[in-house]
């Protein structure tokens, strides 16, 4: 019989190597993380599937593995980074790389292009003034479920949908706050096309559109909101690229 002490280690040593810890990842399990991640993304490319919606999700958890931070539980192996950055380099379209890696972005209108996405200090427009200024903003992933907060580069104010009492198809303002209070301030962004995405709001499941109503500056601005009639959510003015 193996003495107990023997048994109190090896115990030890299988929950270091198999469980995952709170507060870190074990050796084993980032790199089980990460092998589950490529064979994932091996079967998506081999359905030619590597720019949906189910690829996307998968580049966040890759964004994970890879971000993960050295613990004293362990770390990510070479071989299987070298892997995660394979997936994240060279089997990952560009424009779901932009969502995740890129530190700030430029939001464009697909109906009117070279029109581009505009948060003032209280409200969102959308304008062509991006010849004389740059509008980047940040994009902060949530979760896995392919939702994040959009951040005025310039204010540091995310984009919030608020709501109102108008009886109208669409609502209005989309305004800026301080600080993320809850599902307003989340949009869930999703490809849409052969470049664009959908940016919907999570609080509503209405999606961002760029209306035909000028705004504050007519003849610069022009108003932006979203889209209430779940019949017809998505169509050209509510798709936007990332770049």
């Amino acid at each position: 019989m193996l003495p107990t002490s023997y048994c109190v280690l090896q115990f030890v040593l299988i929950t270091i190597i198999f469980m995952p810890r709170s507060h870190g990842w074990s050796i084993s399990s980032i790199d089980k993380s990460a092998e589950e991640l490529y064979n994932q993304f091996s079967r998506l490319r081999s359905e030619n599937r590597t720019d949906t919606n189910d690829a996307l999700t998968m580049a966040y958890h890759v964004k994970q593995v890879l971000d993960a931070p050295p613990t004293s539980n362990g770390r990510l192996s070479k071989v299987w980074r070298s892997k995660m950055e394979q997936v994240r380099d060279k089997w990952l379209p560009a424009r779901l790389k932009v969502l995740l890696w890129k530190e700030t972005v430029i939001i464009e209108n697909a109906k009117s292009p070279k029109y581009y996405l505009f948060g003032s200090p209280t409200a969102v427009y959308y304008t062509s003034w991006i010849y004389r200024y740059s509008f980047p903003w940040t994009l902060e992933p949530v979760d896995e479920a392919r939702r994040f907060r959009i951040k005025d580069g310039r204010t540091n104010l995310y984009m919030s949908a608020v709501t109102d009492e108008e009886s109208y198809s669409w609502r209005r303002p989309i305004a800026m706050r301080p600080e993320p209070l809850g599902s307003a301030e989340e949009w869930r962004i999703e490809p849409y096309g052969a470049e664009g995405f959908t940016i919907q709001s999570v609080a509503y499941e209405e999606y961002l559109y760029a209306s035909k109503f000028l705004g504050r500056y007519k003849g610069s601005l022009w108003d932006v909101y979203t889209w209430r009639d779940k019949r017809d959510g998505k169509f050209t003015e509510s798709v936007w690229t990332f770049r």
